[in-house]
């Protein structure tokens, strides 16, 4: 059965430290490996928004499970990126490769059947927060374990895929893994 997978802010072809030594490659490697060993091929993973800059097909084909990306750009240059990964996964010859990777319409996605919400920006409300319902957002590393409000931001989670299910089933252990 496949499991359900949430992540932001890879940010393929980019790097965040001062380290002189890093480059773009090795960090492009790590978060390939990372993700790859986490996520089965029938498995499906929510990419809330910042998975990259430049070129990123040979990125995409690479990484495993069917990849959904949220519709959550909003400047110009976000909008050209999203609509020229759209044109590179539509002119791809390799049919199982276009049905693995979605554009969703929405910038907030509900999964009714795992009681989560998620949302590249982190949200104040949602649908279901009074009654427990999960709120799973990007952009920034913000976690309210009480109240069900958890970053995916790919640095918090050292480039690993958040399996929703693994949250809801272990919030004691994660909200202790995360304080530490």
């Amino acid at each position: 059965m496949p499991r359900t997978f949430v992540i932001s802010d890879t940010w393929f072809n980019r790097l965040f430290e001062d380290d002189q030594n890093a480059n773009v490659v090795d960090n492009n490697e790590h978060i390939i490996e990372n993700w790859n060993n986490t996520i089965e091929n029938d498995d499906i993973v929510y990419v809330l928004g910042g998975f990259g800059i430049g070129d990123l097909y040979q990125v995409l084909v690479r990484l495993k499970g069917k990849i959904h990306f949220l519709n959550n750009y909003f400047t110009r240059d976000e909008k050209c990126f999203l609509d020229d990964m759209k044109k590179c996964v539509s002119a791809c010859s390799d049919p199982e490769f276009k049905t693995r990777v979605v554009f969703e319409n929405n910038q907030i996605v509900v999964l009714t059947e795992l009681d989560a919400v998620l949302s590249y920006f982190p949200l104040l409300d949602w649908i279901g927060k009074e009654t427990g319902t999960y709120c799973f957002h990007g952009l920034n590393g913000f976690v309210d374990m009480n109240d069900h409000n958890i970053s995916c931001s790919s640095q918090r989670w050292d480039a690993i895929p958040v399996n929703i299910e693994e949250v809801k089933n272990n919030i004691t252990q994660f909200n202790k893994n995360i304080v530490e």
